[in-house]
């Protein structure tokens, strides 16, 4: 395969000025993703067990047993989550259990839930030239190894790309391939964008 070349444009308007610059990645494998993303629910916390299971009722919710699901909720004005918890439905109600992240909230409390999408990507981290992701909602990604081990878990701001350039973050992968699961905490569906670009191992 030939010499792949990506394309980062920044414009930043700042002090009164406007700074552009301009960067091209290169490597010889590329990938790109867009996936549809569920929204998440409304609904309530009816039954909280532990730090870490409960049963939240909410309606036209769409989640099936065995799904990963995100809870999101307000603690104060602090933003709140648990994330890749396993579900288990009967009809409305919603028996979650594990994951990780904040311990579940008290009885009565509003949240949102939401069902993470699995996405599979290429990701090959000694040779990480640019990688960036985008949810045109408010989110979370959580990266995993195909061992199943989780890596990193990305607070996703609607429409504000993360982006990791030669290094700038520490890589969210471990190994050369994994999974991304991804939930919106709004109650509108989302869309997710993921491309990569770097040199094979």
């Amino acid at each position: 395969m030939g010499l792949l070349t990506g394309s980062i444009i920044d414009t930043i308007s700042i002090g009164g000025l406007s700074i552009t610059g301009n960067r091209a990645p290169t490597g010889d494998v590329q990938n790109g993703v867009q996936v549809a993303i569920d929204a998440a629910t409304s609904g309530t916390v009816t039954t909280w067990t532990d730090a870490n299971t409960g049963v939240i009722t909410a309606s036209g919710h769409g989640i099936t047993t065995g799904d990963k699901v995100a809870v999101f909720w307000t603690s104060g004005s602090t933003a709140e989550k648990r994330v890749e918890m396993t579900a288990t439905v009967s009809g409305a109600a919603v028996t979650v259990d594990g994951g990780s992240g904040n311990d579940l909230p008290d009885v009565d409390t509003v949240v949102t839930i939401a069902r993470m999408v699995q996405i599979e990507v290429a990701c090959h981290p000694a040779g990480l030239q640019a990688w960036a992701m985008i949810l045109d909602q408010a989110g979370v990604a959580v990266t995993h190894d195909f061992d199943g081990t989780a890596d990193e878990t990305i607070e996703l701001t609607a429409d504000e790309a993360y982006e990791n350039i030669s290094g700038m973050h520490t890589n969210a992968f471990a190994n050369t391939s994994g999974w991304i699961y991804v939930a919106t905490s709004a109650v509108t569906a989302a869309v997710f964008k993921s491309g990569y670009i770097g040199d094979a191992e």
